[in-house]
């Protein structure tokens, strides 16, 4: 799927849990259900979350790649749709989000938001044509649809998907007034 396809996806998919969960929605929530959103694609060679640009100071032109050596590193040793890609990579994302929360502190919904926009992009990628090795290092592609009608990553179904995951997005907060105020409180 495209970055936008994620993106949006793991809004919705992460949102919706916390809030099955009796956990707040909030802005911090959903910035980190997007960002997780897009961490798998640190093992593809030109991914949105590799190129993403953090200002240093007052400068857009001052600004640094935090992801950049840790995706070609990722992308050199494991591939595309490897480990990163992998239910491993949710475990060990997860002891480290249980390590840092202990050291740390912070909220759950936080911690669990960056999880469950992780966890999506596994999720929505095993529609595509390629699938996913959710089961690495174990060399099975796990597909939901057969690979006939399986989505090819940036086709017009793709993008369709996108959009219809904007529709339902803006529908829930339509649908519920609270929603809205509760992000932005």
């Amino acid at each position: 799927m495209v970055w936008q396809t994620h993106l949006v996806f793991g809004l919705l998919f992460s949102l919706a849990g916390l809030q099955l969960l009796g956990l707040p929605l909030t802005i911090g929530a959903a910035l980190l259900a997007a960002l997780g959103s897009l961490l798998p694609d640190l093992d593809a060679s030109e991914s949105k979350v590799k190129h993403l640009r953090l200002p240093l100071g007052r400068r857009t032109r001052n600004a640094i790649k935090p992801f950049g050596v840790v995706s070609d590193t990722a992308h050199a040793v494991f591939g595309h749709r490897g480990l990163l890609h992998s239910f491993v990579a949710v475990l060990l994302l997860t002891g480290l989000l249980v390590i840092v929360q202990l050291t740390v502190g912070g909220s759950d919904q936080l911690y669990l938001a960056l999880l469950l926009g992780y966890t999506s992009h596994l999720l929505i990628d095993s529609f595509t044509k390629s699938g996913t090795r959710l089961l690495y290092p174990l060399p099975i592609t796990i597909r939901f649809l057969p690979h006939p009608i399986a989505v090819r990553t940036g086709s017009v179904v793709d993008y369709l998907i996108a959009g219809i995951i904007v529709f339902l997005l803006l529908a829930w907060i339509g649908t519920n007034p609270t929603l809205l105020t509760e992000l932005i409180s």
